[in-house]
């Protein structure tokens, strides 16, 4: 966990490129999980995730999921 929260040499690149001006539709067949209901469905939204990396690695490109599984679970520690 010391190596999160911060764009610097030495920290996980950990980035979203994410495009505020673009408006979407939701319908069941973009939903990524596995029971299809959901309560935006039929709904317009604002913002596209373009791009996703994590730990420096492309894993989301314009709709597609270029890599599965890459992340890992961060807990608080108590």
């Amino acid at each position: 966990q010391n190596s999160k929260g911060k764009i610097k040499k030495g920290f996980d690149a950990d980035i979203i490129i994410w495009d505020d001006k673009k408006t979407f539709k939701v319908n069941t067949e973009m939903t990524r999980h596995k029971h299809k209901v959901t309560p935006y469905l039929n709904e317009t939204l604002c913002g596209i995730t373009e791009q996703t990396y994590i730990a420096g690695e492309k894993v989301f490109d314009s709709g597609n999921f270029i890599q599965l599984n890459k992340g890992k679970i961060i807990t608080p520690s108590l």
